[in-house]
């Protein structure tokens, strides 16, 4: 959360948060960023038929939360935020 929120909340607002359209991925993609960031090809499954409650696309809509706080910006690439978290996951193995 900004420091603009934590300082001056709106009580009853709801924002998303998350990338937005510029940091959105696929999960096929982010398979292959795995890959690079050091993990040995993981194994998974593709199915043809969708679970009921998946999301078919999903992208964060930040206009509200820009405009209340326009000093937000996502500051790490999906490539680094893969990396980040391959190497934090090999710290605890």
């Amino acid at each position: 959360m900004t420091q603009a929120l934590a300082h001056a909340p709106r009580p009853g607002e709801v924002r998303n948060l998350g990338g937005g359209r510029g940091k959105s991925g696929f999960m096929l993609g982010a398979m292959v960023l795995i890959e690079q960031a050091g993990v040995e090809r993981a194994n998974f499954l593709c199915y043809n038929q969708k679970c009921v409650d998946d999301h078919i696309f999903y992208i964060s809509e930040l206009n509200k939360l820009l405009a209340h706080c326009p000093e937000r910006e996502v500051q790490i690439e999906l490539e680094n935020m893969l990396a980040e978290m391959v190497r934090a996951e090999e710290h605890y193995q």
